[in-house]
């Protein structure tokens, strides 16, 4: 299945409101997200042994890199994390 490849770019598109603007329109996109992934996952159906789905584990470690690094404007911190 193909919609698994998707979770890096839309792990993405939640970090770039939070880099740009900060936590709240960063939170907003979060929601938002949230909301259209499971829409789409109830939609559709599970997939074969994935229970979760894979942004769902990805957001909650990218949104606070992307704090840190907007923050810092240095990576070392944010890879360390």
């Amino acid at each position: 299945m193909r919609l698994p490849l998707f979770a890096i770019p839309a792990a993405a598109l939640v970090a770039l409101p939070v880099l740009r603007a900060g936590l709240l329109p960063g939170g907003i996109a979060w929601l938002v997200g949230t909301a259209v992934v499971a829409g789409g996952w109830y939609g559709l159906g599970l997939p074969p042994g994935q229970i979760v789905p894979l942004v769902f584990l990805l957001w909650p470690v990218v949104v606070p890199m992307a704090e840190m690094l907007r923050r810092s404007g240095e990576l070392q911190l944010p890879l360390l994390m």
